[in-house]
């Protein structure tokens, strides 16, 4: 058995390495956000919420793009933990406008899986690498 990586959790490496590829987005944002987010902040998640419905969680909110320059290609990774903070999925999003302009804000809305262990919701905004954020990233989940 390896190592766990330098900012994954005990967790997400066992999910991993007992096959469990969902993860495989996640751990590479955790890897990746200490190398990358030590530039000024990008985005800010002004609003998050996430909704039970029959098909699972929305998880809908907005975000602003608070550099100087567009960002393209900008998506979100969420990942849904239970009650005991325990990983239960990942899902990967994407905001409604791209490219974001400096400035603008953009609505985004997607859906979690149907596991009524989810309890709670993280996002993290990306373009290929983590993007400096600021904000509400994490939101309950309430029960259906």
């Amino acid at each position: 058995m390896r190592a766990p990586l330098a900012g994954v959790d005990t967790q997400a490496s066992n999910d991993i390495e007992g096959g469990d590829m969902k993860c495989l987005l996640l751990v590479s944002v955790w890897v990746a956000a200490p190398f990358f987010a030590t530039h000024a902040q990008d985005v800010d998640v002004l609003a998050l919420i996430c909704t039970p419905t029959p098909v699972g969680p929305r998880v809908e909110g907005e975000l602003k793009n608070v550099s100087s320059k567009p960002l393209s290609r900008v998506h979100i990774a969420a990942t849904f933990r239970d009650a005991d903070g325990r990983l239960v999925s990942t899902v990967p999003g994407a905001i409604t406008f791209n490219p974001i302009l400096p400035g603008q804000t953009s609505p985004f809305r997607f859906y979690g899986d149907r596991n009524p262990a989810i309890t709670q919701v993280t996002v993290v905004p990306y373009v290929n690498t983590p993007l400096a954020a600021s904000g509400e990233t994490r939101a309950s989940c309430p029960a259906r």
